[in-house]
């Protein structure tokens, strides 16, 4: 059984912003085209084919370089108009390409009387949230972008939502009509609450409510759709119907149900129980994601460790797993935790579209209210993959997944959260994410060349005589050592700064262990020393194995001997902070031992 995952309500309050104009009015007035001419070509046969098939008399505008060109309308057009006559234009070849000089606008807090609520779209160092109008100055969204909501439905009628939603399947009813009806479930009892939840609606809104529409709130993706899909009623859901829901929703074909014709880019799970991964979980997951879906899972609310007890969908894997944070940056006292968690996002008093029950349990008007879960922090992070995929439509699921953890913030030094195991009880993933620094950095990831090689250069040897440190064996045989740090910045041709991570070889020798094995652990130093290690040896071995190693802000490393050995170290290459790969503090993902 799958259960809901949103925990609280609270009433709203409003707060008018400043007001904005909106971007994205097709009806926006418009009186120039901007063309590219065809090689060796004016606009003259444009311009009169614009005049013989329409009132407008046109005139040559600006030169903009490279064959551009704006040609001046007599009298203004809309947008949706003029961007009629563009594609006539090109369609019969008299010109390369042509599109309405519309209007560009800055980007920053939109109208919606409610916007200055929404803590968790404010920058992080004032509010800890997401920081989404940096982010919203490169990308807006995409309205080729579906994403697909696997919950309650969605209330399709709710005036903020109008023309964002496509209606996709209800696997719970088995019909084609995934409007969100309360948690309705016809035919069954399970001493649910008599209250609707509208929890698919919440998590729509967080993702797509339209944005300077003067009405309630805004949603982090603009011009991007919902695919409603609807698994969950008051007694939850079956993990029958949320495999079929993952498959369908990324358009893979299933026997004896509708075509989907609005594949889901993203696919949202705000929903889970304490169980394992079953089987057919991973198998629709993992299909999802190799047809192109990046899945995004709530982490679950029953503040447990996920490493002790088992909580599904969150522990499936080739998902990306959201932790919730509050407004201090720390663990939501609710939220699950734990090896599975990929990210943490904002999840305390998030506000979005509802439907209003008067009386209880049924639907009387729309509104919007506040709710606290992982439920919420998760569309949270589909929304900003959705602005990731708007500039940088290539990534696959595995590249958004390291874009994400690369780019978090860092969980405050007071928080509750940690990013490395064995600092704290709470590992909420590799930090909360942040929507300003990962669409950049999609704008310009290129998982191509990302490596930038040097000539091998040894820059550790502790053996004497050797011209290195010369201090020789480290270790001390046990878990008490000190690490060996080292600054690797502007060492071996690495530069001094702006270096993420660095290609080593690392090898051990004269090596000696009283009990157990022996390991070596490279690591930034400034995140703590993980559980995890990157060569193991017995006494009299010489290991030696190839490894990449963030660097910390300082561009140090620090090398941890459990036991007695020489350390020998060689860097051939690093990574720069844009060159599209970002590292993460080594965690161990599996361990089979007792």
């Amino acid at each position: 059984m799958v259960a809901r995952a949103d925990i609280s309500l609270h009433a709203s309050s409003g707060i008018v912003a400043a007001d904005q104009f909106s971007a994205n009015e097709e009806s926006e007035l418009v009186d120039s085209l901007i063309v590219q001419r065809l090689p060796g070509r004016t606009s003259l046969e444009a311009r009169r084919f614009i005049e013989g098939t329409t009132v407008l008399d046109t005139s040559r505008g600006e030169q903009l370089g490279a064959r551009f060109e704006t040609v001046a309308l007599d009298q203004p057009v809309t947008r949706s108009e003029a961007r009629d006559i563009a594609e006539r234009l090109v369609a019969k070849g008299l010109v390369v390409s042509a599109d309405p000089d519309s209007r560009r606008y800055a980007a920053t807090a939109p109208n919606d009387p409610l916007y200055n609520d929404q803590w968790y779209l404010k920058p992080f160092t004032s509010s800890r949230g997401v920081d989404i109008e940096a982010a919203w100055t490169h990308s807006t969204g995409s309205a080729s972008i579906t994403t697909a909501v696997i919950d309650t439905g969605v209330l399709i009628g709710h005036p903020d939502l109008s023309g964002r939603i496509v209606n996709g399947y209800d696997f719970l009813n088995n019909d084609a009509d995934a409007t969100d009806p309360g948690d309705a479930d016809p035919g069954r009892t399970c001493g649910g609450s008599a209250m609707n939840s509208w929890h698919g609606t919440h998590v729509s809104g967080i993702i797509a409510a339209n944005a300077n529409n003067a009405m309630g709130v805004a949603g982090i993706d603009r011009l991007g759709s919902v695919l409603a899909i609807r698994i969950l009623g008051r007694c939850g859901g079956s993990v029958a119907d949320e495999a079929k829901a993952i498959k369908w929703a990324a358009g893979i074909a299933l026997p004896g149900y509708p075509t989907n014709t609005h594949p889901a880019k993203i696919i949202n799970l705000s929903l889970g129980s304490a169980d394992v991964c079953t089987s057919v979980e991973k198998e629709a997951i993992n299909a999802a994601v190799a047809a192109g879906s990046v899945v995004v899972v709530a982490a679950g609310n029953d503040h447990i460790d996920i490493d002790a007890t088992p909580y599904a969908p969150a522990n499936c894997p080739n998902v990306i797993t959201v932790a919730a944070t509050d407004q201090n940056g720390s663990l939501s006292t609710f939220s699950n935790f734990g090896s599975s968690v990929d990210v943490a996002a904002p999840g305390q008093f998030i506000r979005s579209t509802v439907g209003i029950d008067s009386p209880p349990g049924t639907f009387s008007a729309y509104g919007y209210s506040d709710k606290s879960g992982t439920s919420m922090a998760t569309p949270i992070v589909s929304g900003i993959i959705s602005l990731i995929l708007a500039v940088n439509p290539t990534l696959t699921p595995r590249e958004i997944e390291l874009l994400l953890e690369g780019t978090s913030s860092d969980f405050p030094i007071s928080s509750t959260c940690t990013n490395s195991f064995g600092a704290s009880t709470h590992y909420c993933g590799a930090g909360i994410v942040s929507a300003s620094l990962a669409v950049h950095a999609a704008a310009g990831f290129n998982p191509v060349s990302t490596i930038s090689t040097v000539t091998p250069t040894r820059i550790i040897d502790t053996r004497t005589g050797t011209g290195g440190v010369g201090i020789g064996r480290v270790g001390d045989g046990g878990a008490g050592g000190v690490p060996l740090a080292y600054s690797v910045a502007g060492t071996g041709g690495v530069p001094v700064s702006d270096v993420a991570a660095v290609s080593l070889n690392v090898t051990v020798t004269n090596s000696e262990v009283s009990r157990g094995i022996g390991y070596v652990s490279a690591y930034p130093c400034l995140s703590g020393r993980p559980n995890v290690s990157n060569l193991n040896f017995t006494t009299g071995q010489t290991v030696p194995n190839a490894v990449i190693v963030p660097l910390d802000s300082n561009g140090d490393a620090c090398f941890f001997v459990y036991g007695r050995a020489d350390l020998i170290v060689d860097v051939n290459g690093w990574f720069g902070v844009n060159a599209g790969f970002y590292p993460v503090s080594p965690v161990r993902v599996a361990d089979t031992r007792t």
